[in-house]
């Protein structure tokens, strides 16, 4: 008795698998078409949009504020419990008797 070999339900005759072949040939060129012109769309809106200005590195201080603020208090000065430090303090500050120098904070 001879056995015959049949195909599995899923696969695909050899007429219909050309057919599939194809569409998948054409779904691969359309892809990378797509992916060509988003690309060249990427590229121009690089070039209309403006560059993004540098990130402004912060200032060290050359001071400790909470001793400027304590200097300050018992000095007379008003002071804001946060946020910058007025000029004219610091600057007084600065020039107050026994002053050691200027040296950046770590």
């Amino acid at each position: 008795m001879r056995t015959v070999r049949r195909r599995p339900p899923s696969s695909p005759r050899c007429g219909e698998r050309r057919a599939v072949d194809a569409e998948l040939e054409q779904i691969t060129d359309e892809k990378s078409q797509l992916q060509m012109r988003l690309a060249e769309l990427a590229a121009r809106e690089d070039t209309l949009r403006p560059s993004k200005p540098a990130k402004k590195k912060t200032k060290r201080l050359d001071y400790d504020a909470a001793e400027v603020r304590a200097w300050a208090r018992q000095n007379g000065h008003e002071v804001p419990a946060r946020g910058r430090i007025p000029s004219p303090v610091l600057d007084a500050w600065r020039q107050r008797p026994g002053a050691r120098p200027l040296a950046a904070v770590s």
